[in-house]
C-alpha cells in the first residue's frame, strides 16, 4: 500500500472514530447538553489529520497504540476546551492502557533518550527483564502527578485563585505513563509554550482569561511521542547557537 493511500485510510478511520466518540463519550459522562464538547465536525477534522499525519510518520509500519493515543487525548482536548472538565473516564483508564501497552511494546519509551539508562541506573536489577517497559510507565506516571501538582499548587498560591484544574494533574499522570519521565520532562516546557499562545487566541475568540490548560499539554505530550527525534534535535541545535 502506497504512502499517500494509507494516509487516507488512516485520515478516514480517525474520522470515523471520532464520529462515534462525538456520539458515545457525552452520554457517559452524562452531559445534558450532549452535543456541547464536540461541536459541529471538528474532533472529526481534527482526528483525520492526526491520523494521516501519524500514518506519514511511520509509514507501512502499523502499530495501534500511536492512534488509539490520539483519539483519547484529542476527546479529552474536546471536553476541556468546550466544558472545562478532563474527565477521569477518559484520563485514568489511559493511563493503565499506557502501563499495559509498554509490557507488550516497551521500544516507545525505550526510544526517548536517557529514559532506559534512568531506569537501569535507579534499578539495575530490572535491565533486560520483562519489567522494564511498566515500571518506566509507572515512575513517569507518578513523576508526572507530583511535578504538576507542584506546578498546579504553586502558582495557584501565587495567584490567590485556582489557575489549573486537578483534572490537569491527571492527564499529566496519563501521559507520563505514555511518555515515561524524561519524556514528560521534555513535553512540559512545549505544552507551556503552547499554553501561552492557547491563551491568546483564546482570550481573543472567547474574551476569557482562563484558558484550558488540557488541549496544549495534551498535544504536547503525544509530539514528543510521535517526534521526539525532532525534539531533541531541535534542542541541540538551539544550545549550540
Amino acid at each position: 500500500m502506497s504512502l499517500l493511500l494509507t494516509t487516507a485510510v488512516a485520515a478516514a478511520v480517525g474520522a470515523l472514530l471520532a464520529h462515534v466518540a462525538r456520539r458515545l463519550v457525552p452520554t457517559l459522562l452524562g452531559l445534558r447538553d450532549r452535543s456541547l464538547p464536540f461541536r459541529g465536525f471538528a474532533l472529526e477534522a481534527a482526528a483525520a489529520a492526526v491520523f494521516a499525519a501519524v500514518a506519514a510518520q511511520l509509514g507501512p509500519a502499523f502499530t495501534p497504540w500511536p492512534y488509539l493515543l490520539a483519539l483519547i487525548l484529542l476527546t479529552i482536548a474536546a471536553c476541556d476546551y468546550f466544558v472545562k472538565l478532563i474527565p477521569d473516564l477518559l484520563s485514568l483508564p489511559l493511563a493503565v492502557l499506557a502501563c499495559a501497552w509498554a509490557a507488550l511494546e516497551p521500544r516507545w519509551l525505550f526510544e526517548i533518550p536517557l529514559q532506559r539508562w534512568l531506569l537501569v541506573a535507579a534499578v539495575p536489577d530490572l535491565q533486560g527483564s520483562a519489567f522494564e517497559g511498566p515500571a518506566l510507565a509507572v515512575l513517569g506516571a507518578l513523576f508526572g502527578t507530583l511535578i504538576l501538582e507542584t506546578i498546579r499548587r504553586t502558582f495557584s498560591l501565587l495567584a490567590g485563585l485556582e489557575v489549573m484544574g486537578l483534572g490537569d494533574t491527571k492527564l499529566a499522570l496519563a501521559l507520563g505513563a505514555c511518555l515515561g519521565p524524561i519524556g514528560l520532562l521534555m513535553s512540559l516546557p512545549l505544552a507551556f509554550v503552547l499554553g501561552v499562545f492557547h491563551g491568546l487566541i483564546y482570550l481573543r475568540l472567547t474574551g476569557q482569561p482562563h484558558s484550558p490548560f488540557g488541549p496544549p499539554l495534551a498535544a504536547a505530550g503525544f509530539f514528543t511521542l510521535l517526534f521526539h527525534d525532532s525534539l531533541v534535535a531541535g534542542l541541540s541545535h538551539l544550545q549550540r547557537q
